[in-house]
């Protein structure tokens, strides 16, 4: 039989820039701040624009990228960091203390701060999902809307007397006004109302996002046998500096923006930290060109060849799938996917899920690494001089790391013991 020529659409070839280099700069920064308090003024400013910035660039990137690329995920990723730069703009303006145009950036900052993660989450369920719902994104939105509509509404009735002591009183000091009318109080309410739901927001969506790339993960198990460039690198990464930026906004929202009023050295660490978690957010979403989506295509690409088997016959198909692993060795091929088996089976992919996921009551890539770890321990008691490096290799596994992965979720098994025996070798061998 052919061999079947695996179908990859591959990552951007784009060299990795580093971020040495500007994570030296922030420090630079940060010293100049400490020894040289005559120009404490200009940065301050400057430490205090640098997440807009960061943010402005990022924005640019992903424009260029989804112009070029047409993908739906760098597009929705653009409109966070562009939300995110009228974020930054806001906080600018504040620590600058340009008050006549606070009315403005405030309401800006209001929907801006509601609307960041939501927009994020929403980044995520386009990587790990076929389709987004319109009606999730409105509803994901719509209290970034009320919230902004009610501030902006509220400062535009109120007198230019009342906006001052609201400023002053709040915004500057975190104190409530101890006079005013109705008006500032509704106000003051609404900022409160704004911080609560910022609390809920970033625990739901810590949640939910966590939920959307669970199940990606296990998508990408149960259709490919090697994973490690689908889902532990930049998406495990996404997910990683998403919490981090979480966890670090949730403790800022709480402490309020009075505190770093105080001195730039209080503000110069989460602005440091945020210019850094964003960039690294911004840069990887640039190198994340592998979705769900790519299954799908994948899948149609082959649809045409391969055939349909009558689901009366899916009792024997577990059988069909065993012995053509034992007589061809699929499970050596580094890339073998769900839909080459269905091609050798002259089947549907869904059988072939079903019966691996639901019958053998494991994902693909477990049942094909399960064999690739069985073919290891027999290849090492054939040729105990053979390199791990080699056996990894010729096993089928992509690297000896993944190898080494695979083979500590399976070291419970007491014939992996063998395994052990060839690592403490090659060790002393070394």
């Amino acid at each position: 039989m052919e061999a079947i020529k695996p179908i990859y659409i591959s990552a951007s070839s784009r060299s990795k820039k580093p971020i040495e280099s500007l994570i030296l700069l922030w420090f630079i920064l940060y010293f100049c701040i400490i020894y040289y308090e005559q120009h404490m003024m200009m940065l301050y400013t400057l430490l205090a624009g640098t997440p807009m910035i960061v943010c402005a660039v990022m924005t640019t990137l992903l424009v260029l990228e989804t112009i070029k690329t047409k993908s739906p995920s760098h597009r929705i990723l653009s409109v966070f960091f562009s939300v995110c730069t009228l974020l930054y703009m806001s906080h600018l303006i504040y620590f600058i203390r340009a008050t006549a145009y606070i009315p403005y950036t405030n309401s800006i900052y209001s929907f801006c701060n509601l609307a960041v993660y939501p927009l994020y989450y929403i980044y995520l369920k386009s990587l790990t999902e076929r389709s987004i719902k319109r009606s999730h994104i409105v509803w994901l939105i719509t209290p970034a809307c009320i919230v902004c509509a009610s501030i902006s509404l509220l400062y535009i009735l109120m007198s230019e007397e009342d906006t001052v002591l609201f400023i002053n009183s709040y915004l500057y000091h975190d104190t409530p006004p101890s006079t005013g009318n109705v008006l500032v109080k509704a106000q003051l309410f609404l900022h409160l109302v704004m911080r609560i739901v910022f609390a809920l927001e970033v625990i739901c969506i810590s949640y939910l996002g966590t939920r959307c790339l669970n199940k990606f993960h296990k998508i990408v198990d149960s259709y490919y046998s090697a994973t490690e460039d689908k889902h532990l690198d930049t998406t495990q990464k996404l997910f990683f500096f998403f919490i981090l930026i979480s966890s670090l906004s949730f403790v800022s929202n709480i402490i309020g923006r009075p505190f770093f009023l105080s001195s730039p050295m209080m503000l110069a660490f989460p602005v440091i930290f945020f210019s850094i978690i964003l960039f690294s957010i911004g840069y990887i979403g640039l190198e994340q060109h592998f979705s769900v989506r790519d299954i799908d295509i994948e899948a149609n690409t082959l649809s045409e060849t391969t055939g349909k088997t009558n689901p009366a016959s899916l009792n024997n198909l577990q059988k069909r799938i065993v012995k053509l692993m034992n007589d061809e060795q699929l499970f050596l091929r580094p890339n073998l996917r769900i839909v080459d088996i269905s091609q050798y089976l002259h089947t549907n992919r869904t059988y072939i899920y079903k019966v691996i996921n639901i019958d053998m009551n494991m994902s693909f890539s477990q049942y094909i690494n399960r064999l690739r770890i069985d073919y290891a321990i027999r290849l090492i008691a054939e040729h105990p001089d053979m390199p791990l490096s080699d056996v990894a290799i010729q096993s089928g596994f992509t690297s000896l790391s993944a190898f080494y992965r695979n083979y500590k979720l399976y070291k419970h098994s007491p014939s992996l013991s063998v395994l052990n025996n060839k690592k403490e070798t090659n060790n002393t061998g070394d």
